[in-house]
């Protein structure tokens, strides 16, 4: 890729993206950029990451473009102003990102399978599992203050999930905090039960998770 063109379009909207005088300009800069390298700049990760998904490497390349041009537009990489100079800038960017992508997915694909080996082997292939991570996301805003706007609305999450059952059981609490791997004896304390009592309990949420996969 040619460098050597200090007055073309996209050396242009580099100027415009550092100096432009109002926010219409460095958005038409920004989309001048993204128009001229985005279908180049994803063709490149489909050859570098040729088994992943169009979802990685399109999140790759917009966090990338996102990413690189706010810089550019605040002031960093100064010694960035051709063309080329800019591609291999996102391109090393998008490659980060791609290979972050690729780490968070299978993180999320391991906790994904100690969530439902904790409630029940048989249920990696249910499809309440999809259920169990949005739980443990919305857990993991809360920060364990149980007053927290968050917390409720966890807990009002956690007992829908459960079909609503008789709240003095405290089942959408166990299910909560055993997802986020908890143990009995920490659940015990935290209701007020013996470790044994919760382990009883779980096993009425884990027929509760089988019986709505058999409907």
């Amino acid at each position: 890729m040619s460098t050597s063109n200090q007055s073309g379009p996209v050396t242009q909207a580099i100027a415009h993206l550092r100096a432009g005088e109002s926010d219409t300009q460095r958005d038409d800069a920004k989309n001048a950029i993204a128009n001229h390298f985005f279908e180049q700049l994803v063709g490149r990760l489909r050859t570098q990451f040729p088994n992943r998904s169009e979802d990685v490497v399109v999140h790759a390349a917009q966090s990338a473009f996102r990413l690189g041009l706010q810089h550019i537009e605040n002031g960093r990489y100064e010694r960035v102003g051709s063309r080329g100079e800019l591609f291999n800038l996102l391109l090393k960017i998008a490659i980060r990102k791609a290979y972050n992508k690729v780490r968070d997915e299978k993180r999320q694909t391991k906790r994904l399978g100690e969530l439902t080996d904790r409630l029940d082997e048989t249920a990696s292939h249910s499809p309440k599992v999809d259920g169990l991570e949005h739980l443990l996301l919305l857990y993991e805003k809360t920060n364990d203050d149980h007053s927290s706007p968050e917390w409720h609305a966890v807990l009002e999450a956690a007992a829908e999930y459960l079909g609503n059952w008789d709240a003095e059981l405290r089942l959408a609490e166990i299910l909560i905090w055993t997802i986020a791997k908890k143990s009995q004896e920490w659940i015990g304390k935290q209701i007020r039960r013996s470790p044994t009592t919760v382990g009883k309990r779980l096993d009425i949420i884990r027929s509760l998770m089988q019986r709505e996969d058999q409907q």
